[in-house]
């Protein structure tokens, strides 16, 4: 199934339960018990008009893995916002969701993304975990979340560039290609002027080293701008929950088809 046709099967699925709601309700009046009240669904779009969309840098190795038909390993690292904190289940974090997502859209290959998600790791902490994987078992594709716990821990910026740099040097000499998968986005951490100048930094880090930045931070303000509420972030106003992950998913598998895409062009 396509992702289009995943998310119209998606939209069908919530339009039935809720279509099966009030009846459930009446029941519950009937029997003397008070209703629950409904669970919204979530939307169907994590596209609002005008989003940003960044532009993702060939991926020529990715392609030529995939074209193989073998089974490719895509390591996603990062903290809290990878691991799953805020979901209701493993199934829902970011990796497993795309493994869902490309293995719908690439049907010629298998893929599996790998969820090394640790929470509360700053850069530093989790390059150390990069390094050891790539002179173990090198993935096909790596991707690093990161930022969200430097901005808020008052790491320096020159520290944190330089973890970036060496980190994204090491994985080219290994002939490794990868994307940096940026900050999320709350009105609290917008005012952090801290956790924006982590922001800008990794923006220049990708931009000297010709990676691909995904831009969650800019996605996920843009769909709250839209949608005039945020409803992305679980009970703690902080992770995400599981419409969040599927947004972020969603996010970082059209910059991955991006990549695929430009190989050649």
């Amino acid at each position: 199934m396509s992702m289009a046709g995943a998310r119209r099967a998606f939209v069908l699925a919530g339009a039935i339960l809720a279509a099966a709601l009030p009846v459930h309700a009446q029941l519950e009046n009937n029997s003397g018990v008070a209703p629950a009240p409904p669970r919204a669904a979530p939307p169907a779009s994590c596209d609002p008009p005008g989003a940003p969309r960044e532009k993702a840098f060939a991926t020529p190795r990715l392609k030529r893995l995939l074209a193989k038909g073998t089974d490719v390993r895509i390591a996603a690292f990062g903290s809290s916002s990878t691991q799953g904190s805020g979901a209701t289940s493993q199934e829902k974090a970011y990796p497993l969701q795309l493994q869902g997502l490309l293995r719908r859209s690439l049907k010629h290959a298998y893929v599996n993304v790998d969820n090394m998600g640790a929470p509360g790791e700053i850069a530093a902490e989790t390059a150390v975990r990069i390094l050891t994987d790539l002179a173990s078992e090198p993935p096909a594709f790596l991707l690093w979340q990161t930022g969200v716990n430097d901005g808020m821990n008052d790491i320096s910026v020159t520290r944190f560039e330089s973890v970036l740099r060496s980190t994204i040097d090491a994985a080219r000499r290994g002939g490794i290609e990868m994307s940096l998968v940026g900050q999320q986005y709350t009105a609290v951490l917008a005012e952090n002027p801290h956790y924006n100048a982590i922001g800008r930094s990794m923006e220049r880090i990708a931009r000297e080293k010709g990676v691909t930045l995904i831009d969650r931070f800019s996605a996920m303000r843009s769909l709250v701008q839209a949608r005039g509420k945020q409803d992305m972030l679980a009970d703690d106003n902080f992770h995400l929950n599981d419409y969040g992950y599927r947004c972020m998913a969603e996010q970082i598998g059209k910059s991955i088809a991006e990549g695929l895409r430009a190989v050649g062009s």
